[in-house]
């Protein structure tokens, strides 16, 4: 008998072809870590992928939380797929057709990492290892590769566990959970009295599309029947273009070991909502509009949202997430913001609401600690089966948080590797921490409220001065073609919001029943008039409060009355109708310079605050909810004028070591009524080495597109450095036709006092944006 066995040495192997286990793959390849990929389906993606058809969602909670798109391995994945993608929508059910092969890309592309499609791990190796209160560690794996008939035996010396069950750290014996905690546990609100073995469900997607002539459809007799709009309440089946992530079921059930009843269950219950839309559903409307649509795709394997939790050194719960991110841990290596999402156990087939959504306070930081196992000392976890509550579950287990726990994964087994250390040990040596905080940054993702402290970037050496071309100011409306963004959407410059007329920028008046805020960054470090556009909607006049306080984040603005650390309150009286305010304080208002101040309008059902539709960087607005204690936010910009004008997003912040607005704008804008080309100059005060330059650019955070790409990211661009003898300019890097938000560009050392970076072209954008700039040896 001839058998195809292969032995693979590896120093890392990550099993599970997720958008977490593949992104741990290639950022510990990347860090040149001998990598193998196992991935036992033939696609990467797992529920993004053309199987599932899930659409990756995260810590913006689609648009609600600004500035909270996660960047690094998934931003370049997405901002890749989308400039290759045209006329189609990412959404349930629907799927680019090149999302599949641009993650295979990215997987092919890297020398270091192996990858083997279509391989099941069935077997597990482990011995006895005590040290460091551990109590084993895996010595091999053992795959089968369905089709080739290649069996694989791995010797890693670190495993991740990204195949979302934790197959791997079960037959290891890692601890784990499976089910809900009690509230009496962790003190958390949104878990029952007593634990139970519920867990959240799975879904099948479906496709749609019209086909431009009546069809009719007979559903099979083991379809699930839905008669009537009773038997789907509270589930909106209006748009049948696609799947419904409502369509969920297998909470109350084993979601491993009774997997293929429920993918049957599944399958029975989209065919019967299909049945409902074209035959039975009593919406206006509804069927009308189906005679001609008919299904074009079912899927065959469940979306699964949760089964077992492994237990690591921290258990991520509650309390942890909606502390946000005024309490982020020290060993903060990822982050989330999606709501804590807990659905109806009986999914589908529940009379409830089909989950519980309330936004969170913030993002929130995830520790290294809830990334690899207790018990299993070369055992690293990523993805859905992270060390972690049920409830705070509800929250990380989106596919783009995964993906950012994934890269982290990937980073920290590198690290670990590289200094011969277990996880734990990794996690409980702060420099070894910061190490692989630094590492995240340096490659593009981003931890909140941690800034780039790189002793290796020469652009933070002492006396480097930044200069440029041209910067923007922090003005609204009247004409002036400031050129930002409208709220919420990736709209840009291209598309005229820039020359807009001043009752399109007034937006509308927002009625104060409840407290509202706006916060912003003043550059000056005083204040010395707040005007506001107010509408007094009653026949008498009205005093208007208006608290100023000093913030340590955007989204730091206090309590509903702005209480604390309040600069000054200051009132005016409204007449009635609709007016600037100017709000003269008696003498400036002291603040720290590139620093958020909060203007916190208290209620007054009378008076109205007008909101614009732009969204300048470095700006939030909310309002207050009583209910849930902390403010909501919201898009768009409470009109505001100050004196002096505001100018944060000079050159300078391109060195300000945060890559989004933060406690600053963080990044440098130039003059929207300047043409392109716009420039940026870094100059040392003496002559340095380089040979490698990092760029990030503006790919708008707070915005989304289908389709091409982000309008503010440079197309064309070069960078130069300036001979320190002869003062003359040689090109280093010249790009055309750039779609990335983060470019690294090697060249040989160069003996330079300057470097020079002009941006010729946007995709559309009528500003050179420029986030941040890093120079290397």
């Amino acid at each position: 008998m001839i058998r195809n066995e292969k032995d693979i040495d590896a120093d890392l192997v990550v099993v599970g072809g997720g958008l977490a286990g593949t992104f741990a793959a290639i950022s510990a390849a990347r860090l040149g870590t001998k990598t193998t990929l196992v991935q036992e389906r033939p696609v990467l993606g797992g529920n993004s992928s053309s199987e599932v058809r899930v659409h990756p969602v995260g810590a913006s909670q689609h648009g609600y939380h600004r500035d909270a798109r996660e960047t690094g391995l998934i931003e370049e994945l997405f901002l890749s797929v989308r400039s290759r993608a045209y006329g189609l929508r990412q959404i349930n059910g629907r799927h680019y057709p090149m999302w599949d092969v641009v993650l295979e890309e990215m997987v092919r592309s890297e020398p270091n990492l192996t990858l083997h499609l279509n391989t099941r791990v069935i077997e597990v190796e482990t011995e006895d290892d005590p040290r460091e209160g551990y109590s084993s560690r895996i010595v091999s794996l053992t795959g089968v590769q369905q089709g080739s008939e290649a069996v694989f035996h791995y010797h890693p010396k670190l495993v991740v566990d990204a195949t979302g069950d934790g197959f791997v750290a079960l037959r290891a014996g890692a601890p784990f959970r499976y089910g809900r905690e009690a509230k009496s546990e962790f003190g958390e609100m949104w878990a029952p009295e007593e634990p139970d073995d519920i867990v959240l469900g799975s879904t099948i997607m479906f496709a749609a599309r019209d086909v431009g002539r009546e069809v009719p459809f007979v559903a099979p007799d083991w379809a699930h029947p839905f008669p009537d709009e009773e038997s789907l309440p509270f589930r909106n089946h209006e748009s049948f273009e696609s799947g419904y992530w409502w369509l969920e079921w297998g909470g109350t059930h084993h979601t491993i070991h009774e997997n293929e009843e429920i993918r049957h269950e599944l399958q029975s219950a989209v065919l019967g909502v299909w049945d409902h839309i074209k035959n039975h559903c009593t919406v206006p409307g509804v069927r009308e509009r189906a005679k001609t649509w008919t299904l074009d795709w079912i899927g065959h394997i469940p979306g699964k949202r949760e089964s077992r939790r492994f237990e690591g050194d921290h258990i991520l719960t509650e309390g942890d997430i909606v502390n946000g991110i005024l309490e982020v841990p020290d060993d903060v290596v990822a982050y989330g913001g999606w709501a804590i999402d807990l659905h109806a156990p009986d999914g589908v087939y529940s009379a409830d609401k089909p989950c519980t959504q309330p936004p969170l306070p913030d993002i929130y930081g995830i520790p290294l600690r809830s990334l690899y196992s207790r018990a299993v000392s070369n055992l690293m976890l990523a993805g859905r089966n992270i060390s972690q509550s049920h409830v705070a579950h509800g929250s990380t287990r989106v596919m783009k948080t995964t993906s950012v726990i994934g890269e982290a994964a990937g980073v920290a087994a590198s690290k670990a590797l590289d200094a011969g250390a277990t996880p734990r040990s990794l996690a409980g040596d702060p420099g070894l921490v910061r190490e692989v905080q630094q590492q995240l940054l340096r490659q593009g993702a981003y931890l909140p409220r941690l800034a780039n402290e790189d002793g290796d970037d020469l652009a933070r050496l002492p006396g480097v001065e930044v200069s440029a071309t041209s910067e923007a100011s922090l003005v609204l409306g009247d004409g002036q073609e400031m050129g930002w963004d409208q709220a919420g959407l990736s709209l840009a410059e291209s598309v005229g919001v820039h020359s807009r007329d001043a009752s399109d920028v007034d937006g509308r008046a927002v009625a104060l029943q409840r407290a509202h805020a706006q916060s912003l960054v003043i550059s000056s470090g005083r204040i010395e008039r707040i005007s506001l556009r107010v509408t007094n909607s009653s026949e008498m006049p009205v005093e208007a409060r208006l608290v100023v306080r000093q913030a340590v984040h955007l989204r730091d603005l206090g309590s509903c009355t702005g209480e604390p650390n309040v600069l000054t309150t200051l009132t005016a009286e409204i007449a009635p109708g609709h007016h600037e305010v100017t709000f003269a304080p008696d003498a400036p208002i002291s603040c720290h310079p590139n620093a958020p101040v909060a203007l916190v309008m208290e209620p007054n059902p009378d008076l109205g605050w007008w909101l614009t539709e732009h969204e300048p960087p470095g700006t939030q607005a909310a309002s207050w909810d009583d209910e849930l204690g902390y403010w909501r936010w919201m898009h768009g910009t409470f009109w505001f004028d100050l004196q002096p004008v505001s100018t944060p997003f000079g050159p300078e912040h391109v060195l300000s070591g945060v890559t989004r607005p933060e406690t600053g704008a963080n990044m440098w804008i130039s003059d929207p009524r300047e043409p392109l080309p716009q420039e940026i100059t870094l100059a040392w005060p003496e002559p340095v080495d380089i040979s490698r330059i990092h760029l990030t650019f503006d790919s708008q955070l707070s915005g989304w597109i289908w389709e091409g790409t982000f309008p503010m990211i440079a197309r064309d661009y070069r960078i130069e450095t300036r001979d320190p003898s002869s003062g003359e300019w040689a090109t280093v890097a010249e790009v055309t036709g750039n779609v990335q938000r983060q470019r690294v560009h090697s060249f040989p050392a160069t003996t330079t006092g300057a470097l020079r970076v002009t941006v010729l072209a946007t995709h559309g954008g009528a500003t050179a944006r420029i986030v941040e700039v890093r120079a290397y040896a």
